[in-house]
């Protein structure tokens, strides 16, 4: 392969929905940055709240969910991993094909109840019933300045949707 080729393929390369769907896609929405990544474990939550850490704002939103087949340890901890993002206000989106064993709404509920143990305050936790529905939650909300983190796993072409507007 030329030098020229991998050059262009590196330097044409973006973070959006189109060449990386779901890994750091960076959107405006009513003056507000949001941010949309699949991070799904530990790991790859804390690279993501990281790299978020240095941008200023206003308020701080995330939305959240986790596969039913993860041990509540493991929801325990991705929560509170997410929780470096400091939000303001979360959103504990369930994610119905991927219950895989666990009651509808259990899952969120994990979520909510490691968000409390960890010190955020119940009336700042919300659930919804698909990371889309979470995702319009959070942007009716959001004002310019804000900071949006949606760790979205799944119905990520929904989430793009409601980005882009009517």
């Amino acid at each position: 392969m030329r030098c020229n080729a991998i050059r262009e393929g590196l330097t044409g390369f973006v973070s959006d929905p189109r060449d990386n769907p779901g890994r750091f896609n960076e959107f405006r929405y009513n003056g507000a940055r949001v941010f949309i990544d699949f991070a799904h474990n530990p790991h790859s939550i804390a690279a993501v709240c990281d790299a978020l850490s240095v941008f200023p704002s206003t308020r701080r939103f995330l939305m959240l969910s986790q596969p039913g087949d993860r041990s509540d340890q493991d929801i325990d901890e991705a929560t509170t991993t997410a929780l470096q993002f400091q939000p303001d206000l979360i959103v504990a989106a369930e994610i119905a094909d991927y219950l895989r064993g666990r009651a509808l709404s259990e899952t969120p509920g994990l979520i909510e109840a490691s968000a409390i143990a960890a010190g955020i305050k119940p009336e700042n936790i919300l659930h919804a019933s698909s990371p889309s529905k979470g995702a319009k939650v959070i942007l009716d909300q959001v004002q310019p300045g804000d900071l949006i983190l949606l760790l979205v796993l799944s119905d990520r072409e929904r989430v793009f949707e409601t980005l882009a507007g009517p």
